[in-house]
């Protein structure tokens, strides 16, 4: 199955299928896409200046009459980062299969809810400004792409409608591609190329989306493999896995950005004090001092934040972690002491 895939993505050819004939959808020229930008840009304009909404609009309509809120927006948001650390905890208890198996039943639920929240939130999405541009676009792009039974081009055979609707069913979803892009046909192909374009059938400026989607994923398991924490082969088999990697990694290369940008503002004079104020400018300076702080600083910080807050004015010898720290010295001080 992978190697007709191949196949497909090689030739950017996708074939619609009707009772009578097939009709194939070649890769869209340059010179098209040039024509249908233009003409998708003024189906925009004609549709703006006849009261059509934007997508903005329809976001600020649909706030307005409560089909769509900030909170949900919040929820989105929330629910997104949510999956990326169930997919970050999923990848650390891989090989525990009775935790990993409830994590990813945890993700499908949590897949789910974030696809229904964009299907309510993108609801009226196909009555916008926006929308009327694509579809412009992409009708013009069939009509000039699509030859019935691979040797005449389409003319009037069938409506544009129909062939639009069979067109995007006919896509590879990502998740096909991505593993296309790391099965082993693939990979010997694509190591054996010098240049990626060469292994399509258009030139580089007329790559469909399905096979810049591919090189993207190819070049992304290029990276994985020439990493130096390059993780196990069972953990490059598994998308979620594979994915929680990756997160993390991304996660800690970000931390150790925001350690050196915040080294570089620690004054050279600053020695080794045990407490060192910064002014900042602005919050990401504020978390970037704040994330060179070990475990223990954030604890006593913390402690900090809550005593002052409960207490107001508090003098220092007074203060928790100073009294804690006075107290670990004078036990230490008794116990040589015994000795």
């Amino acid at each position: 199955m992978e190697r007709d895939n191949i196949n497909r993505l090689m030739s950017g050819i996708i074939i619609v299928k009707f009772k009578r004939f097939n009709i194939f959808v070649r890769p869209f020229s340059v010179i098209d896409k040039t024509v249908s930008d233009v003409i998708a840009q003024e189906a925009y304009e004609d549709a703006f200046f006849d009261g059509v909404l934007t997508n903005d609009d329809m976001i600020k309509l649909a706030t307005q009459n409560g089909w769509w809120s900030e909170e949900k927006e919040d929820k989105l948001k929330k629910s997104q980062e949510d999956l990326d650390q169930m997919k970050v905890d999923y990848y650390k208890k891989f090989f525990s299969e009775t935790t990993r198996n409830f994590i990813k039943r945890s993700i499908d639920d949590q897949v789910k809810l974030i696809n229904e929240l964009h299907e309510e939130k993108n609801l009226f999405f196909d009555k916008t400004c926006e929308s009327l541009k694509n579809y412009a676009r992409t009708t013009y792009l069939l009509e000039k792409s699509s030859y019935v039974n691979n040797e005449t081009l389409l003319d009037g055979e069938v409506s544009v409608y129909a062939l639009l609707k069979r067109y995007f069913e006919g896509l590879l979803p990502d998740e096909k591609i991505r593993n296309v892009a790391k099965s082993n046909e693939w990979r010997v192909l694509w190591a054996s190329s010098k240049n990626s374009s060469n292994l399509f059938v258009p030139s580089t400026h007329d790559l469909t989306g399905e096979q810049v989607s591919l090189i993207s994923w190819s070049r992304f398991y290029d990276n994985v493999y020439e990493s130096m924490e390059c993780p196990r082969q069972e953990i490059i088999e598994d998308n979620i896995a594979l994915d929680g990697w990756a997160i993390q990694q991304q996660r800690e290369r970000e931390k150790e950005q925001k350690q050196r940008d915040a080294e570089k503002m620690i004054p050279q004079s600053a020695g080794n004090a045990n407490e060192l104020f910064i002014p900042v400018r602005n919050q990401k300076e504020k978390e970037d001092i704040l994330s060179l702080n070990n475990p223990e600083a954030k604890s006593i910080l913390k402690s900090k934040h809550k005593q002052l807050t409960e207490e107001g004015r508090v003098k220092e010898k007074d203060l928790t972690h100073v009294k804690n720290t006075i107290q670990m010295q004078c036990n230490q001080l008794n116990s040589k002491g015994k000795r």
